[in-house]
């Protein structure tokens, strides 16, 4: 059977057992019904730290051998020898309110950094680390697809490269010693999925569409940031939903 993107639904999501995998954002407090896709993203500290969790519509139906997509993809268990996994996202953050950390990594100094800065863009899903999918088997009945379990789970720290002259900058204007790290306090945020089994016939972010693009802004108290080497200690940031689709872009 095609496994169709469904609209999600209000839930709370327990912890998450995935290698690496932000602590605080590994909770995903709340999925959000972002028009068509069923996606709870959560955001978490250590420099910026991602977690995009699809219920449904991640899996593709497709002979193996039979296409390109089958080829590209890798195949998933409990889905049957035709089953591969078919949504990824590209991430990115940016802003220019901060914490970057100077000096010495065992006492690091704290320093307030308002230069410009980027984390990402980092790509998620089919063929990259920190990324698990799940299929259990169907319980047919009269609601039919309804009742599928199925969900997909990537984890990832965004590149970091965008923020190193940021934090470099305010680390030297302190005289605070060698750039350490950075940690955004506030952030705007861009998510775009993609679904391989989606049509470009249909809105993008409605039921079997191929993409969805999500932008949120994202922040957290500042006595929250400490620096950290460990991603499981990240902290977790609140984010509200500033548009979905094409709203997205409009005037740009």
């Amino acid at each position: 059977m095609k496994k169709k993107l469904v609209i999600g639904v209000l839930a709370v999501v327990g912890l998450l057992a995935l290698s690496q995998t932000p602590a605080a954002a590994a909770t995903c407090l709340s999925w959000k019904t972002v028009a068509g896709s069923s996606m709870c993203v959560a955001w978490a500290t250590k420099g910026v730290q991602v977690l995009v969790t699809f219920r449904d519509g991640c899996f593709v139906d497709t002979p193996i051998g039979g296409g390109d997509l089958s080829s590209s993809l890798s195949t998933t268990g409990g889905g049957g020898s035709g089953s591969v996994e078919g949504c990824q996202v590209t991430v990115t953050a940016s802003g220019s309110d901060s914490i970057a950390f100077c000096g010495n990594p065992l006492r690091p100094t704290r320093v307030p950094c308002n230069q410009p800065f980027t984390f990402g863009p980092t790509s998620l899903g089919p063929g990259t680390a920190n990324n698990t999918c799940v299929e259990h088997e169907d319980h047919e009945s009269a609601q039919g697809e309804a009742h599928e379990k199925h969900h997909c789970v990537n984890a990832a720290t965004l590149n970091p490269a965008g923020a190193v002259a940021a934090g470099t900058a305010c680390c030297t204007a302190a005289g605070a010693g060698a750039f350490l790290d950075l940690t955004p306090i506030e952030m705007e945020t861009n998510l775009f999925a993609s679904y391989f089994g989606g049509g470009s016939e249909v809105p993008p972010c409605t039921p079997g569409a191929f993409g969805c693009n999500v932008q949120q802004t994202c922040s957290i108290n500042p006595k929250k940031i400490q620096f950290i080497t460990d991603p499981a200690q990240g902290r977790e940031y609140q984010c509200n939903i500033d548009c979905v689709g094409a709203a997205c872009f409009v005037g740009d």
